[in-house]
């Protein structure tokens, strides 16, 4: 059995599991239906192909559904075992049409105690594509038991 997840048993350099996601066109339109963002850039493939946004003949996920994923890899590793994220800066590099499988994950980059229940580490995730280009990357504070 793996050792229970906290602060003591987490060291600068330790890799957070990366998750695997491929994208479909479904799932962009779910997106637009649940976020009430219908814009035409995510949901109609046809005008895509003729104002190419992005340089893309095709529509391109939401940055809010990029969000969600990047803070995945944190919520699930964390917790499960009573851990907090507490803030986190996302930046989005570039659009991500329908089709790619998107690999995130993160790394531990610092670790602050504080004292008992605040104590926390920074965490650099990062998004990329199955062409390993960055999608987004995140820095984030995670408060640890």
């Amino acid at each position: 059995m793996a050792p229970k997840l906290s602060f003591e048993g987490v060291n600068n350099g330790d890799k957070l599991p990366e998750i695997t996601r491929h994208i479909t066109q479904e799932e962009i339109w779910q997106h637009a239906v649940t976020s009430f963002d219908v814009n035409p850039v995510h949901v109609h493939p046809e005008w895509c192909k003729k104002a190419q946004v992005f340089g893309l003949e095709s529509t391109v996920m939401h940055g809010s559904l990029m969000f969600c994923l990047i803070s995945t890899v944190i919520t699930g590793w964390a917790y499960p075992v009573g851990g907090r994220l507490t803030k986190i800066d996302i930046k989005l590099i570039r659009p991500v049409p329908p089709g790619s499988t998107l690999t995130l994950g993160g790394e531990i980059i610092e670790k602050h105690p504080v004292e008992k229940g605040k104590d926390f580490v920074v965490v650099e995730v990062y998004g990329k594509t199955q062409d390993d280009k960055q999608f987004a990357v995140a820095r984030a504070e995670v408060v640890l038991p």
